[in-house]
């Protein structure tokens, strides 16, 4: 049976008593399964952008690649054509200088057959160009 609340004051002059103390403390342990969940599917998230912005990078690249390949491409072929268009002079030149008798058939047939080259190879680049994707 308890001792009532005055009785017990008047028990602390006794030589031997008892005392208790005692904390409670209580924490929610919250939803950890849902926390989890929510992290999972954030960095899920943060990972799929990242891809995202890394394929991004990647055709950029590719884009600016493709227009420097490009940009080369024609410049070979303005240069052949001018080598070519040089080679047509070289070859008038050589079919003067043969009708004067100052060259040879041999020097006329090498110069007959340069303009041929470089018109296949303008011809072959376009073709090269237009193929390539």
């Amino acid at each position: 049976m308890p001792i009532p609340f005055p009785a017990r004051l008047t028990n602390w002059t006794r030589n031997t008593y008892d005392l208790q103390a005692g904390v409670r403390l209580s924490r929610a342990l919250g939803n950890r399964t849902a926390e989890a969940r929510h992290l999972a599917a954030d960095t899920s998230r943060q990972q799929a952008q990242e891809a995202v912005d890394n394929l991004r990078q990647l055709v950029q690249l590719d884009v600016r690649l493709k227009v420097d390949e490009l940009e080369r491409v024609r410049q070979q072929i303005s240069a052949t054509a001018a080598t070519r268009a040089l080679q047509e002079k070289t070859l008038f030149s050589e079919k003067e200088r043969f009708e004067v008798g100052d060259s040879t058939t041999l020097l006329v047939s090498q110069a007959q057959r340069d303009p041929l080259a470089s018109l296949s190879a303008v011809w072959l680049k376009k073709a090269g160009t237009f193929g390539q994707s």
